[in-house]
């Protein structure tokens, strides 16, 4: 009897997953944008866990006062997704108009997946910069006086603005850019690069008709999330890092800050690098997965 109950959860946990990740594909940016703002952040420094920030929330103000603290981070999460999603996509399709033209650029896919990618980094760079400057100014400043105050997303934009104007919305701007640039075109030129080959693969050992091509699709979209997460973390470290630690007299700069921390005390600099990579890991796989409804 109890053998059969297992088998029943088994199941049932399996479908639920199936349908989890059929859903993220159809809809590629929830599954695959990363979040410098989550819905559930305003909620998150209460004593008693979110749960309860959420339940006493509902008392006091109901579902407006949820909807309220939530609506921001998640409309700005969508919109940058979004947005990257469709410089990629109509960078991709003009490069591709041109290869019909150029025999050099249609014979250098992986050149054209670097640029389209650098495209949608830019503009991901661009939208994500003043979102890490509210973000990581608002943990320093918690972390400073030892309360937490929340703000909606437009007040602490409009506060950052007139602290110091466009300057102090794009602080660190140059580092943003450097991390997803990189993250995007490793993430990209990746997969296009694993799925080829598995493809290739896959037709001389396994299936010549091509009819499980979409396995070569799969294990290349996994593994350009396992890259993409790679690469990124350590920026995402460094970033959090020198914002925490900036001082008057500490270099503007946060590769020049980093880089003179690490000239310094080499093995406290390796550990920041790949803070928090094993848990990120875990999930990385499912971060590609989009890539396979495009």
């Amino acid at each position: 009897m109890s053998v059969v109950v297992m088998k029943k959860c088994m199941f049932m946990v399996k479908a639920k997953t199936f349908v989890s990740i059929e859903s993220a594909v159809r809809n590629p940016w929830r599954l695959f944008r990363r979040q410098v703002f989550s819905p559930l952040d305003p909620f998150r420094l209460h004593p008693s866990g979110i749960w309860d920030a959420i339940r006493q929330e509902h008392k006091e103000r109901g579902v407006r006062g949820i909807g309220a603290k939530t609506t921001g981070p998640y409309l700005a999460n969508a919109v940058v997704a979004m947005s990257m999603f469709h410089t990629y996509t109509y960078t991709r399709l003009w490069l591709h108009m041109l290869a019909a033209e150029n025999p050099k650029i249609a014979d250098n896919p992986l050149g054209c997946e670097a640029v389209s990618a650098s495209a949608a980094g830019f503009v991901q760079a661009t939208l994500h910069t003043p979102l890490y400057n509210i973000r990581l100014g608002r943990e320093d400043h918690i972390a400073a006086v030892q309360k937490a105050e929340h703000k909606g997303l437009r007040q602490s934009l409009v506060e950052l603005y007139c602290r110091g104007g466009v300057r102090a919305c794009f602080l660190n701007y140059p580092f943003v850019l450097v991390q997803e640039t990189c993250s995007l075109v490793t993430f990209f030129t990746s997969y296009e690069w694993f799925k080829t080959n598995a493809i290739v693969l896959l037709r001389r050992h396994v299936d010549s008709s091509g009819e499980k091509d979409a396995f070569a699709w799969v294990s290349g979209a996994i593994l350009s999330g396992i890259m993409m997460v790679a690469v990124g973390t350590p920026f995402e470290n460094v970033l959090t890092w020198h914002v925490a630690r900036r001082k008057p007299t500490t270099p503007k700069s946060v590769f020049r800050h980093f880089a003179e921390f690490s000239l310094a005390k080499p093995q406290p600099a390796r550990s920041i690098l790949f803070s928090g990579m094993r848990k990120k890991l875990v999930m990385a796989p499912f971060v590609g997965l989009p890539l396979l409804a495009y």
